[in-house]
């Protein structure tokens, strides 16, 4: 029985692409000393909700 192709690395594309849509999702570890509304915008939010 052939298969057409190795379906091994489709369960982890799914588990790395939930991966990084939870991450994507949450607010990033590092939080700037300064407050996000006095400076505007970070530039890491800025790369991640652009």
């Amino acid at each position: 029985m052939r298969k057409p192709y190795d379906s091994w690395w489709v369960p982890l594309l799914v588990v790395a692409l939930s991966l990084i849509i939870l991450a994507a999702c949450q607010p990033p570890p590092y939080r700037p000393p300064m407050p996000f509304r006095s400076s505007g915008h970070a530039p890491m939010a800025g790369f991640f909700f652009s």
